[in-house]
């Protein structure tokens, strides 16, 4: 989270509301933002989409009756709390949740309702309405809650509607604050909703490829591919003032046909097309793969620009990281003291293994199966013959997202501070408690007797609103035990369903062949949830040897986990000095 300069805006004092929406995107389409803080996969209309389409899956026998439960549960959830779908649908929510909870409405009903429910907020028809109610939310500033979920679903709708957040990234920072022949005001919300438009435009895509691909140029055809050694008139009259030379052994391969919402997502719809043509070529020839120089032309046929676009960011590597020099540390000191008995460092190691064969692949499919199979590989065998294998998968990985979570959020919050403005922030939390300075905020933002200097800190935030409601939520939502108990409740009930989300895909991947268009968010979360297993078992078992098994590492961090929760959940008393220590700073593993 970083504050931009306002110097294009011409009131930022009368303009608090659209600050905080621009913010709020700019946070949402970072790369690197924490999962909580991006844009959901789903919001309402595609969650009844995702439904429509897993009906027909189960009528043809690809995936198993038993998971519509959970995903009318969510969908069922998500109607009951989104403004748009209140506002567009003619029947009420309840009636709805009725019938899909109901154990005797037949699946053909189901269907049938689902049907009748996208008709309403289909993604054109939710994104018109989302942009309607954004306007009218933004004018009133003070409902940050409602800013911040429009914008959260309708981010989620223009990325599902076919934009790339190689687009939406630095469209937004261009239009808020970048554009020095434009100024800024509180209705300048129409000018950002006309620049996403969600109507597509014609692009062709110019690759430079190996000449393996002139051997199968005839069947390149029937993908709207051309392969030719020279550019054809057409295009040469487009790029007049470029010149693209080819190396030794290469030939251009031109994608036409293609219609996109963007210039990134056009150009990931040819590389699409080139890649099923490799593997449909490596059928019959093993030893030499096609191959293509990633960067592409990319033409707009409508506008007549042309731009070089780079290969899209693998969501693999879209993480923290550390440093090559403290990689090392950390992997010699791992390796000194890991103390995991022979049958469970083979397990440990193949899921090492197949974390490292996710990350050497440029196959989003691939990357998923790899990832998803380590997490398998991980988890202990399941203790019940009655149990679902991915139930046993959600209850041995969450204890362990769930006991960091907190610490997280908050870490992410202190850094943020630094970012804005470190002396602020030390200024503020001087005089405060703490072996650390996420002790001292948390200290600062949740006893009362801090008030004065938590005001402190609110003033001096000025016109950054998201940092300022950020530390408020943070404020409330950690300010009693049962509060905390239920942020960690509902983070419980997201990431199972997101789970449950990524299980249901590797099977529709590996039995239909069919990728959704968020595989990239899926194998974003995968990979994290894959990270914070393996990373913890690894601290575990090389501290002082008190860990030797896997099985081991996960029924203690099932039982810490359900500890706390209990501690949690069984009276309901406010934070103050007495208790922070073992309600929040013990939450750890």
């Amino acid at each position: 989270m970083k504050f931009r300069s306002l110097k294009n805006w011409t009131d930022p004092s009368n303009s608090e509301g659209l600050i905080f929406f621009a913010q709020l995107l700019e946070e949402l389409l970072f790369d690197y933002s924490l999962d909580t803080y991006k844009p959901s996969a789903m919001n309402s209309s595609m969650l009844c989409l995702e439904a429509i389409s897993l009906v027909k899956d189960i009528e043809e026998g690809l995936i198993e009756k038993a998971n519509i439960n959970h995903v009318l549960k969510e969908l069922t959830l998500n109607l009951k709390k989104d403004e748009v779908v209140k506002n567009l649908l003619p029947i009420k929510i309840e009636t709805i949740s009725a019938k899909f909870m109901a154990d005797n409405t037949p699946i053909l009903e189901i269907a049938t309702i689902l049907e009748l429910i996208f008709a309403q907020i289909e993604p054109h028809k939710y994104k018109s309405e989302t942009e309607r109610l954004l306007t009218d939310a933004i004018s009133t500033p003070h409902e940050k809650g409602r800013i911040r979920a429009l914008t959260r679903n309708y981010v989620t709708t223009l990325i599902n509607m076919g934009y790339s957040t190689r687009f939406l990234y630095p469209c937004a920072r261009m239009y808020f604050y970048w554009n020095n022949e434009k100024t800024i005001d509180s209705n300048s919300l129409s000018g950002f909703i006309d620049l996403v438009s969600a109507k597509p435009q014609s692009y062709l895509a110019v690759f430079k490829v190996s000449d393996l691909f002139n051997e199968i140029k005839d069947s390149c055809k029937e993908f709207k591919v051309e392969i030719s050694s020279q550019l054809p008139n057409d295009v040469t009259d487009l790029i007049e003032n470029k010149t693209l030379l080819l190396d030794d052994g290469e030939i251009f391969l031109l994608a036409r046909e293609i219609s996109a919402m963007d210039v990134f997502s056009a150009r990931d719809v040819a590389e699409r097309r080139m890649e099923q043509i490799s593997t449909l070529y490596s059928l019959y020839h093993h030893k030499e793969a096609a191959k293509w120089n990633r960067n592409a032309l990319l033409i707009n046929l409508e506008t007549k620009k042309d731009r070089m676009v780079s290969a899209s960011n693998n969501p693999m590597l879209m993480c923290a990281d550390s440093r090559k020099e403290d990689a090392a540390i950390k992997l010699n000191s791992f390796i000194n003291d890991f103390s995991l008995e022979p049958n469970s460092f083979k397990k440990f190691n193949r899921a090492a293994e197949l974390h490292s064969l996710a990350l050497r692949s440029e196959s989003p499919e691939n990357q998923l199966l790899n990832l998803w199979v380590a997490l398998e590989t991980i988890v202990p065998s399941k203790t019940s013959q009655h149990k679902a294998k991915i139930n046993n998968i959600i209850d041995s990985v969450l204890p362990f997202l769930s006991l960091i979570y907190i610490e997280l959020l908050t870490d992410k919050l202190v850094h943020d501070f630094y970012i804005w403005k470190k002396s602020i922030f030390n200024q503020a939390i001087l005089g405060i408690d703490g072996s650390c300075d996420r002790h001292k905020m948390l200290r600062l933002l949740l006893l009362a007797e801090n008030q004065e200097k938590r005001n402190f800190l609110y003033q001096e935030l000025k016109d950054f609103h998201l940092l300022r409601n950020r530390a408020h939520y943070f404020s409330t939502a950690l300010n009693s035990s049962l509060k905390l108990a239920k942020l960690l409740e509902n983070h419980w009930q997201r990431v199972d369903w997101q789970i449950r989300r990524i299980y249901r895909t590797r099977n529709l991947i590996i039995h239909a062949g069919h990728t959704p268009s968020y595989i990239s968010v899926l194998i974003k979360n995968n990979h994290d949830y894959l990270d914070v297993v393996l990373k913890t078992i690894g601290k575990l078992a090389s501290d002082g040897n008190k860990f030797n098994s896997i099985d081991g590492a996960f029924k203690y961090t099932d039982l810490k986990y359900h500890e706390h929760l209990d501690l949690l959940r069984n009276k309901d008393e406010p934070i103050t000095e007495s208790n922070i220590e073992k309600f929040i700073f013990d939450i750890k593993i």
